[in-house]
């Protein structure tokens, strides 16, 4: 895991100063790099579409992000990728309940809304996650059988599915190690 300030990266310098040149040098021989971005970070965002990532957004099962969800649309759709492309996101329910009709509800929404860009799985609630981050840990390593852990194992398994790995392997290899 590693941090960088994107604001202290500057966006117009090539090679490693750059953001992406920062991301490929922490990267080198990694099969799959998950960039984790705050809400408000436009323009960090705009800097990583033109990497052509994978992209998924996160949507807590509320009303709020029924109606984010076409502005958060608009915003890719003006974006596009090198290729000239819009690279539209990957939607996942975050902190679902499904005993709770709200979740429900929000859910069929964003279906009629989204269709297979809503994925068909969704991370639960659960009391594990803060837990874990008190602990200073992730959950699949403070509560690996939790349903949010398979959750998460689902969510990975689905990623490794659609993007094709680098070709260094480290299978075998400890994260520690790498």
């Amino acid at each position: 895991m590693v941090t960088i300030d994107p604001e202290g990266v500057d966006s117009e310098t090539a090679g490693q100063e750059s953001l992406s040149g920062e991301i490929g040098k922490f990267s080198r021989g990694m099969s799959r790099v998950l960039v984790d971005l705050a809400t408000a970070s436009g323009s960090t965002t705009r800097r990583i579409l033109r990497m052509s990532p994978l992209v998924i957004v996160p949507l807590i099962p509320d009303m709020n992000s029924v109606v984010s969800v076409s502005s958060i649309d608009a915003f890719f759709e003006h974006n596009s990728n090198p290729t000239g492309k819009a690279s539209m996101p990957f939607y996942v329910l975050n902190q679902f309940d499904a005993s709770l009709p709200l979740h429900l509800d929000v859910r069929e929404v964003l279906r009629e809304q989204l269709a297979d860009r809503l994925l068909p799985f969704a991370l639960r609630r659960t009391p594990a996650l803060s837990e874990a981050l008190a602990e200073g840990m992730t959950v699949i390593d403070y509560a690996p059988g939790s349903p949010l852990a398979e959750d998460f194992s689902t969510l990975a398994g689905w990623v490794k599915s659609l993007s094709a790995p680098a070709t260094t392997s480290y299978r075998g290899v400890r994260w520690s190690e790498r």
